[in-house]
């Protein structure tokens, strides 16, 4: 008995090891436990596919955006056709690590073949910096896909997921020639960026605008959250009496004005700055001033350019750290790529603090300001670039950048997530090539606290005329447009504040009761009145602190404050 029960033992044994054997043997057919190769008649730039359990190695030669781009597909083990045919709606997201083994950026993207037409997903592109190792997370289930029916824009989810059928990894580059590397293949939740807090407690003084800790803090210390828009001056000198003034009655508490250097347009001189400048401080508006002329190229030159008008103008800006950020070059660079932009801002960023210019500093991201990825890569690198470490950053949001609410979500995440300061300098509500999601921009600005400047007062033309926020330069008539941004939901009217240099430091911890918005000790309808007037902008100010409107704590005092005091009132709830 004794030696039957130790051949059973040993053969129990070698069945448990070939069991494990089977078990690693999926395993071992290549990264993620799918065969991988290198495919024939496309990804040309492909020189090698070496695949293993623990990663993905593809080599490559003078690859490109078209077709002499790299790659490697999932195949059956025996080289053929044979689809994977695999069931992933209970999966949240694919992640992996990515480490760019040569000297230059690549772009990488996720292709996903599913349904029995094998139709084919293909995620938005990820950049990874030369000598870095970037992980990468790509939502299963969000609208970030582009396909054919969606004329291969991002904006799509995925048909058919449960029946995929083959992966492709894509790697592009502008003539790159070394190796990438996939490693840490897992399917299941997506990973997460950093922690973001959307209220700060204010900072001691500084003195001027100061990035600090992700967030744009004023003079006095206390958060300020742009709200406002576009005024295209250069075009339209002439309207600036008129555009200043109204811009201050809708609501502003924020204006973005577009300026010359001369290399394009009429040269904006130091005087004409300092009229810009007077003004905005007048109707107690903050100015960010750019420079237009550098737009959409990639040279550095123009960016350089840009930088020098500020410092030749320095004698109208300093003293007004306070009240003005230099936003030194509209889109430049047009390319989406992110290595090439860093380098120009931390060649530019110099010459504006050479010049004895402290302000804060606003930078567009790459792609005509389409392209968030490059602040998501490169944005780090540009703040250090800073001695100041004064340098927030903005994105554009048209159709490639906020078709849809995941999109416009991942985008200013991706910023803020890093601790780094953002602010939306241009959206509109569609745009050449598709519709953009104004509602969501707006919505979720407000929930995380991040600046918007509207574009544009008026003026635009070229097929773009919808992108007019008023039909007169005075305001007195808005377009459809123009009343989503003042008084929609989330709008100006609801969301503006006045930078604290304008009306004084508000008293941090003021006395008397939430909801009592007349200081008579008592929480009624007139209180309601009071809340119902304000938030119309009938009534400037309240006769108590703005604390005591704010009854949900949020910020900022708009309808969900007026719908929670009617409650109360009506003893509907019994609390805030």
């Amino acid at each position: 008995m004794k030696r039957i029960n130790a051949l059973v033992c040993v053969f129990l044994l070698l069945l448990g090891v070939m069991g494990m054997t089977t078990i690693n043997a999926a395993e071992s057919e290549g990264f993620g436990g799918y065969p991988w190769q290198k495919i024939s008649g496309y990804y040309l730039g492909t020189t090698e596919v070496k695949s293993t359990a623990e990663s993905l190695e593809i080599s490559f030669r003078n690859i490109n955006y078209d077709n002499n781009a790299a790659g490697a597909s999932t195949t059956s083990a025996g080289g053929g056709a044979k689809p994977l045919n695999e069931d992933w709606t209970k999966y949240e997201a694919v992640n992996f690590t990515i480490t760019n083994q040569s000297t230059a950026e690549i772009q990488v993207g996720l292709g996903i073949c599913t349904g029995s037409n094998w139709y084919w997903h293909e995620s938005p592109t990820t950049s990874v910096p030369p000598g870095k190792s970037k992980d990468v997370s790509f939502n299963l289930k969000d609208a970030i896909w582009k396909t054919e029916a969606t004329n291969w824009k991002n904006t799509s989810t995925i048909a058919d997921l449960n029946q995929v059928m083959k992966l492709d990894l894509k790697v592009m580059g502008n003539q790159v020639t070394g190796k990438v590397i996939f490693t840490n293949w897992s399917l299941g939740k997506a990973q997460t960026g950093g922690s973001y807090n959307p209220n700060p407690t204010p900072i001691p003084a500084p003195g001027q605008f100061k990035v600090e800790g992700g967030h744009l803090f004023d003079a006095n210390g206390y958060p300020f959250v742009m709200r406002g828009v576009n005024h295209a001056h250069t075009w339209y000198k002439g309207e600036l009496e008129t555009t200043i003034p109204a811009l201050a009655e809708i609501g502003c508490n924020t204006v973005r004005i577009v300026l010359s250097n001369g290399s394009k347009w009429q040269k904006d001189d130091a005087a004409s700055v300092k009229r810009i400048l007077d003004l905005c401080e007048q109707y107690k508006l903050i100015a960010v001033l750019e420079v237009h002329d550098a737009l959409g190229v990639d040279q550095e030159q123009p960016l350089l350019d840009a930088a020098k008008y500020f410092a030749e103008i320095k004698d109208v800006l300093i003293g007004r750290e306070d009240k003005v950020i230099i936003n030194i070059a509209n889109e430049w660079f047009g390319s989406w790529g992110g290595q090439a932009w860093a380098e120009g801002y931390k060649k530019a960023i110099p010459i504006i603090r050479n010049a004895g210019l402290t302000h804060t500093i606003m930078v567009d991201c790459a792609g005509w300001g389409q392209y968030p990825q490059s602040i998501h890569d490169y944005g780090k690198d540009v703040f250090e670039a800073d001695p100041l470490k004064n340098t927030m950053f903005s994105i554009h949001f048209y159709e490639y950048s906020g078709g849809n609410a995941t999109m416009v979500k991942n985008n200013i995440d991706g910023v803020i997530n890093q601790g780094l300061a953002l602010c939306i300098g241009e959206f509109g509500w569609k745009h050449t090539d598709g519709d953009v999601d104004e509602a969501t921009i707006m919505s979720y600005c407000r929930e995380k606290n991040v600046g918007w400047l509207a574009w544009s007062w008026k003026g635009n033309s070229g097929g773009v005329e919808y992108l007019d926020l008023a039909n007169d330069w005075a305001g007195k008539s808005l377009t459809e447009y123009g009343n989503i941004v003042v008084n929609g939901p989330n709008g100006l009217k609801e969301t503006s504040k006045l930078c604290t240099v304008f009306t004084g430091v508000p008293n941090p911890t003021p006395v008397g009761k939430k909801g009592d918005l007349d200081g008579d000790g008592e929480i009624n309808s007139l209180d309601v009145t009071y809340m119902k007037r304000y938030i119309l902008r009938k009534l400037s100010a309240l006769p108590v602190d703005e604390y005591f409107a704010d009854v949900n704590d949020d910020g900022s005092v708009d309808s969900l404050d007026l719908s929670l005091l009617k409650r109360y009132v009506l003893r509907k709830i019994d609390k805030f």
